[in-house]
């Protein structure tokens, strides 16, 4: 009596891409920003979203240093901007990310100088934007200098209680933006939207 033998089926490889390459750090990037959103502390999700700012922040400014101003709406100028968007992206998670949890911890339990912060990179993200589509190196640079800002704001919790009622680094939901975010964020960042929008339709 014959046993058949069953085919051995090829192994298949665990993931669509090599170890090292640059799809490799941006899932590494992106499974570690969705790590510290869905974090139960408040703190590590207003960390995440303190990156996120940062990334669409940093990608504005290098963009409006390497394009050409009468290029801005051709298919360069938008192969420009995903280019910077992934490198922005890979840095502002492995190294932005990687200085600003330890700066964010020396506020202890704090939570409102990073509400504070991302507040000021919100307000932020239009000034950049203005300066990419109106080409304004000055709006680029006030940009960058309210990135730093927004830093020693963070610092300063390591040295000074903020007077506020939620200030303290408790559980919460993804769902709860308003308290993740607080009121004055919640606000600041639908302004920073319909912002952005009106710059890009005016420079259009």
């Amino acid at each position: 009596m014959q046993y058949s033998r069953k085919r051995r089926r090829p192994k298949r490889s665990e993931k669509p891409y090599d170890k090292g390459s640059l799809v490799h750090y941006l899932v590494l990037a992106q499974n570690r920003l969705v790590q510290l959103s869905k974090s139960g502390q408040i703190s590590y999700k207003l960390i995440s979203l303190n990156i996120i700012t940062f990334i669409i922040l940093t990608t504005l400014i290098v963009t409006h240093f390497i394009i050409r101003p009468d290029s801005f709406y051709s298919l360069s100028s938008a192969v420009i901007l995903i280019f910077s968007f992934i490198g922005c992206f890979i840095i502002g998670v492995f190294v932005y990310g990687a200085v600003l949890e330890p700066i964010a911890n020396l506020a202890g339990k704090q939570v409102e100088p990073l509400r504070l912060s991302i507040i000021v990179l919100l307000i932020d993200i239009p000034i950049a934007a203005a300066g990419l589509v109106f080409n304004l190196s000055l709006l680029a640079n006030i940009a960058f200098g309210m990135i730093i800002l927004q830093i020693f704001i963070i610092l300063l919790g390591a040295l000074w209680t903020f007077p506020s009622r939620g200030n303290v680094d408790e559980t919460a939901k993804p769902s709860q933006f308003r308290v993740i975010l607080g009121d004055m964020g919640a606000v600041a960042s639908l302004i920073s939207l319909i912002a952005m929008v009106l710059i890009f339709v005016l420079g259009n």
